[in-house]
């Protein structure tokens, strides 16, 4: 069976090896994020106090995998992402479904 991940934003702490990492979660958790061998470019750009966005398993919330990087542009457009934060929708206009007359009005 399959658990989806939670997603969730960790700033970086210190390093405990190349490419794992000391992180605290929002909430005030200590993790252990670790980075991917896909993101192993990532190395260099994370220090103390970067904030990463880290992917946990519903199993175990001590251990995360570091998804990328988040600057302040990325966090305010996730926080203004439409799927995240759905808008009142209008309801459509009417006369964009009712069948278009000719001159005489048929």
């Amino acid at each position: 069976m399959h658990e989806e991940p939670i997603f969730a934003t960790a700033v970086i702490l210190d390093a405990i090896s190349p490419r794992a990492f000391r992180a605290e979660l929002p909430n005030g958790k200590p993790i252990v994020a670790h980075l991917p061998r896909r993101n192993a470019a990532l190395a260099d750009s994370i220090h103390p106090g970067t904030r990463a966005r880290v992917a946990l398993t519903p199993f175990d919330f001590d251990k995360g995998r570091i998804e990328g990087l988040e600057s302040p542009e990325t966090e305010a457009a996730r926080l203004t992402h439409p799927r995240e934060n759905p808008k009142p929708s209008s309801p459509p206009d009417r006369a964009a479904y009712l069948p278009s007359r000719d001159a005489r009005g048929r």
